[in-house]
């Protein structure tokens, strides 16, 4: 039976194969490309750190800046390097950072990725080579001055780069802590492969389809998002608000991170490229009686008496959310507090204005336009009226 569920897990599918190409979990691992595995991917693997920006660039990066400018006609034309604009270096690394408490001693890496071969034999083409490779890496306890960098065997230059840092909970608003020895983590893939000579034959010295999954046995400390805190942006504010109870427990770099919770707890983290997200369904609140909705009910509303006994109770209803809202408005940070005032002195002041609204049904003009806005969207109506 094909549901919604499954086509959009389908399309998931085939939009990760499509970008990335095969996975632990996905693909056909052995693959043969007829084309340069670089040309035929948009994004997942890591090119060398020391190759030079023709290697490492995109050869058929897209015109549409140059495009538009010749439109424009803009005065610096002229003396653009178009060449140099073009040019879109890939990664040569990509990383996850996250939080250990102090008891936390050592970290256990796999790392994933494709090593791609030119194989001519009845014709040229591109061998995938699955390759995977588990470290354990000891946790430095104190502040890491520069990364420490430790080779996986029989890579040819693939390595992990790794430093720590530990937190400053001094630095931290009211209400907010972690336990003393708290660390933060951060963990490259790094290629540091020696770049291929011959230009046709760099993808040799490529790593596709990277992936760094990253375990811990006493668990990830979650991470709360403290930005909106600093900011004075309205939408930040509010956003840090709604959220302050939730957290994090890794943060991707030049890759999206994904986490395996149990309620609080996660002690296994990985690197995505194509991450996706489940979005609760949002559904209005039911009055149970209280109020009166339906368009066609409101359409035929006999007088003002009516008309107020069945909107009035979405008021009561709305005021009765509010206070119940105040109640439960956090009283520090500041911040915070101070967001919490601000939105609630608008909630009142809408629940007001609906009820003067609804008052104004009191003229006969207005209830009578009242009763014609919403007859004509009444969706039977707005078929006859087509």
């Amino acid at each position: 039976m094909t549901t919604s569920s499954s086509v959009r897990a389908d399309l998931i599918h085939a939009l990760r194969q499509d970008m990335v190409g095969p996975g632990v979990d996905l693909g056909q691992p052995d693959e043969a490309l007829e084309t340069h595995p670089s040309r035929w991917y948009l994004t997942g693997f890591l090119a060398p750190l020391g190759a030079d920006l023709a290697q490492r660039s995109d050869e058929e990066a897209p015109e549409d800046m140059e495009e538009v400018s010749d439109r424009r006609g803009l005065d610096d034309d002229a003396v653009t390097d178009r060449t140099a604009a073009k040019a879109r270096p890939f990664p040569s690394s990509m990383g996850l950072s996250f939080l250990v408490g102090p008891e936390a001693r050592d970290l256990k890496v796999t790392v994933r990725w494709g090593d791609y071969e030119p194989v001519q034999d009845r014709g040229y083409y591109w061998q995938r080579r699955a390759q995977e490779a588990v470290l354990t890496l000891a946790i430095p306890i104190t502040n890491t001055e520069t990364p420490k960098e430790t080779p996986i065997q029989e890579t040819r230059g693939m390595v992990l780069s790794l430093s720590t840092r530990r937190i400053r909970t001094e630095y931290l608003p009211e209400g907010h802590t972690y336990a003393e020895g708290t660390r933060s983590v951060s963990l490259f893939v790094v290629n540091r492969r020696s770049p291929e000579k011959l230009d046709s034959l760099k993808d040799k010295a490529f790593a596709f389809q990277v992936e760094l999954v990253v375990e811990l046995a006493e668990g990830f400390v979650p991470r709360i998002d403290l930005a909106g805190l600093r900011s004075q942006e309205a939408d930040d504010c509010i956003a840090d608000l709604q959220y302050r109870d939730e957290f994090e427990f890794a943060v991707g770099h030049g890759v999206s991170a994904e986490a395996f919770e149990i309620g609080n707890y996660c002690s296994s983290i990985r690197t995505t490229w194509v991450p996706v997200a489940e979005v609760e369904r949002v559904e209005p609140s039911k009055l149970d009686g209280k109020a009166e909705l339906r368009m066609e009910a409101l359409a035929e509303l006999r007088d003002f008496h009516a008309a107020r006994l069945q909107l009035i109770g979405l008021v009561t209803h709305y005021k009765t959310w509010i206070t119940a809202q105040a109640k439960t408005a956090p009283t520090s940070p500041k911040s915070r507090a101070e967001t919490s005032a601000l939105l609630i002195q608008r909630a009142t002041q809408a629940a007001d204005r609906i009820e003067r609204g609804i008052e104004a049904l009191a003229d006969p003009q207005v209830l009578d336009a009242f009763r014609t806005a919403n007859k004509v969207l009444v969706p039977s109506s707005l078929n006859s009226l087509c």
